[in-house]
């Protein structure tokens, strides 16, 4: 699947990054606080006219640099944000595309773990090799504004052209070839595309109109006349594809929903991989539920870090389940199988007991709660009773030059009550 975002997407709360409408008004409130010469009357209710004086009088930089006020594009990213940084950082998703200028997916990434995510920005940027999959900004970013679309004439007016706008054109132009090269056949979803921010379809028409897919699926509160009406060239292109389905939520809504059926499913395909093991050892014992319903989100988010073998300031970075969570999957399958409830991040055992598992990855048990103590702390984390290192071999044993003692522990560092144990060992003291 390839997600494509616009500016719905950011102007839900916490984030409130202004509309076309709000933006207008803002802009044109500061430029008429300096007492320059009238605007249009026509300009100050239309971005696009509006953007299109400024471009035509010379006065772009301005407008870039002093009447955009960018704070809302920096900060506050919202539950929409993290989840496509979510699935672009663990290669759930194959690419992302978005008209907005904003940085709250690049901020959303970095919080997650991400040691350095790049947005893309050109044909060469997308197809750069990286950790995490590309991030295509298609109209600019807050972090080089000199280089933001705003208004046709940027790329169809004629010479002279200014630098910033040749190279502007140069990169749209890259990014429609690699966009044809790499859309055929595959799923889309839009979110927060059809919203007040209409007048620059065009790029992205461009960009798909000659291209089939098997399904598109267009996320937008709005009904689906008003959505025709808005950018009919691009409703006509999906209502064409093989299968086309308009969900009425909103982007931020709609999205955390799929990351967390993301999660679970993922989960659940660990435990379900897992089971034939399970078997070996209960043998004729019913496999126990799979499933993690109503599991908040950020629990499961924690819960595939774990299940993946990184604390909490690293990426879980798989969308499938690989052959080293075959003893997470087990763990979990036997704990269930004892009574053992799962509540947040952590099982509750019948004597009370909570217990969290990890991917040990064959590493020495001491090993892996080392490295594990480079994450913060997570909720309720020092509450743990045990962490049951599957897949980890030996005892808890820690010398001092690998884990050192800690006034204020996090929760796998030295001083934490927790107790390290292989599967092994929790199978032998009947944990489970």
């Amino acid at each position: 699947m390839v997600a494509f975002c616009g500016a719905g997407l950011s102007m839900a709360k916490p984030s409130s990054v202004p509309g076309a409408q709000i933006l207008t008004e803002q802009v044109v409130q500061e430029y008429q606080d300096r007492a320059l010469p009238a605007l249009p009357v026509e300009a100050t209710s239309n971005l696009e006219i509006l953007t299109e004086y400024f471009w035509g009088h010379g006065l772009e930089q301005l407008f870039v640099d002093e009447l955009v006020k960018w704070r809302p594009f920096r900060r506050s990213p919202n539950d929409g944000h993290r989840t496509i940084a979510d699935l672009l950082t663990s290669e759930a998703l194959q690419f992302c595309v978005t008209t907005n200028y904003d940085e709250l997916v690049e901020l959303s990434a970095t919080d997650l773990g991400e040691d350095s995510f790049d947005a893309s920005y050109d044909l060469d940027s997308a197809a750069k090799p990286r950790a995490h999959r590309a991030y295509v900004k298609l109209h600019g970013c807050v972090r080089d504004r000199e280089h933001t679309l705003w208004c046709r004439s940027q790329l169809e007016s004629g010479p002279p052209v200014t630098p910033a706008n040749q190279e502007l054109r140069r990169r749209i132009t890259s990014l429609r070839t690699w966009l044809a090269a790499n859309l055929p056949q595959k799923d889309l979803l839009f979110v927060g595309f059809w919203s007040d921010w209409n007048y620059l379809n065009q790029v992205l028409e461009d960009s798909v109109k000659s291209v089939h897919v098997p399904l598109v699926v267009l996320v937008d509160p709005e009904s689906e006349a008003t959505l025709k009406a808005k950018a009919p060239v691009l409703w006509d292109w999906a209502a064409a594809s093989t299968k086309f389905e308009h969900i009425p939520k909103k982007g931020e809504v709609f999205l955390e929903q799929l990351r967390n059926a993301f999660s679970r499913n993922l989960l659940s395909q660990v435990l379900l991989k897992a089971a034939p093991g399970f078997q070996m050892i209960k043998a004729g014992a019913p496999t126990p539920s799979t499933t993690f319903e109503g599991v908040l989100t950020e629990d499961l988010h924690a819960l595939r870090r774990d299940a993946y073998g990184v604390p909490a300031s690293r990426i879980p970075r798989f969308a499938r389940p690989e052959e080293s969570m075959d003893g997470v999957g087990r763990a979990h399958l036997l704990l269930r199988h004892s009574g053992a409830t799962l509540e947040g991040q952590h099982y509750v055992t019948l004597a009370g007991k909570k217990i969290r598992v990890v991917n040990g990855k064959t590493r020495l048990v001491s090993r892996t709660k080392a490295y594990f103590a480079e994450g913060p702390p997570s909720p309720g984390g020092l509450d743990d009773d045990y962490v049951l290192c599957a897949g980890g071999t030996g005892g808890e044993e820690v010398h001092s030059d690998v884990v050192r003692e800690s006034e204020n522990p996090g929760v796998v560092r030295a001083g934490t009550k927790a107790k390290w144990i292989t599967l092994e060992t929790a199978m032998n003291e009947g944990l489970c």
